[in-house]
């Protein structure tokens, strides 16, 4: 994909509505009050509720299909919650929707790239 990290972004969502989302649909380790992570899939991601507001993992992580797909579960949930489009992009795109790689609005994933093109099992 030629980027070390994607940013994902709920746009108009209230930090403290989806800190409680993700307590109450994963095991969410109480380290920083900030900075929240969570193990997905066995990809760590990083929510940070100050500054932008947003989720981080590193896409290099992810290894398989069958990976990736269940790593868009939570992000799929998240979107039907909130009723709002995830966005994955490159990390500090300055909110250029032009950038954005993946877009999930509710079980639907459209991709910016082609995929299986791109990955090698």
């Amino acid at each position: 994909m030629g980027t070390d990290w994607i940013s994902i972004e709920v746009q108009d969502t209230k930090a403290d509505d989806i800190e409680l989302f993700l307590r109450n649909n994963i095991q969410l380790p109480n380290i920083d009050k900030d900075i929240l992570e969570f193990d997905n899939s066995n990809v760590n991601v990083f929510f940070y509720k100050d500054s932008d507001q947003h989720f981080d993992f590193d896409p290099r992580d992810i290894k398989t299909i069958n990976q990736w797909e269940q790593f868009l579960e939570i992000f799929k949930r998240i979107s039907k919650t909130f009723k709002k489009n995830v966005l994955f992009r490159p990390e500090d795109n300055n909110g250029d929707l032009d950038s954005v790689l993946v877009r999930l609005t509710d079980d639907q994933v459209d991709y910016n790239f082609k995929v299986r093109d791109n990955y090698k099992e």
